[in-house]
């Protein structure tokens, strides 16, 4: 995602001065990287200086690894831990996966999983407990149902 000096945009937060104006946009790239941090399913690897002028940094690039879930995230940053796998530069990130051989060396028991039991423990405050015991009590009534009617 890129980030102008100054404030003036940055599609990495979605905010700036000419953002709110709608001088300028973030590209699909960018929102679809927003939408992917939201999730916590990034790694952020670096940045660097992607438009140079006479006087200095015009425009700054963030880099990051996405992996689809806060879960993915979680298992590549402690594979790339334990194994001693470098997420490379800001300029040529490593994003890739593990070989099975590599998967089968991470020790997933030293594994920090806060994030996503937070995450998922968050989506269950977040649901009506009532609306989850009527659809529970309605599956098995169904289950009930149907097992009644198949004898």
């Amino acid at each position: 995602c890129g980030k102008s000096i100054g404030g003036l945009s940055n599609c990495c937060k979605d905010s700036g001065l000419l953002l709110d104006a709608n001088l300028t946009s973030c590209n699909a790239d960018e929102k679809r990287l927003a939408a992917e941090q939201k999730k916590k399913a990034c790694h952020y690897v670096g940045t660097y200086c992607s438009n140079k002028s006479l006087f200095g940094c015009l425009v700054k690039k963030m880099t990051y690894c996405c992996y689809g879930s806060a879960l993915a995230r979680i298992v590549e940053e402690a594979g790339h831990d334990q194994l001693g796998k470098s997420w490379g530069d800001a300029k040529t990130p490593q994003c890739g996966g593990f070989t099975v051989a590599e998967f089968q060396a991470i020790d997933l028991t030293n594994v920090d999983f806060s994030d996503f039991y937070a995450e998922k423990l968050g989506q269950l405050v977040d649901n009506d407990p009532n609306s989850t015991v009527a659809a529970i009590t309605a599956s098995i009534n169904s289950m009930n149902a149907n097992h009644s009617a198949a004898r």
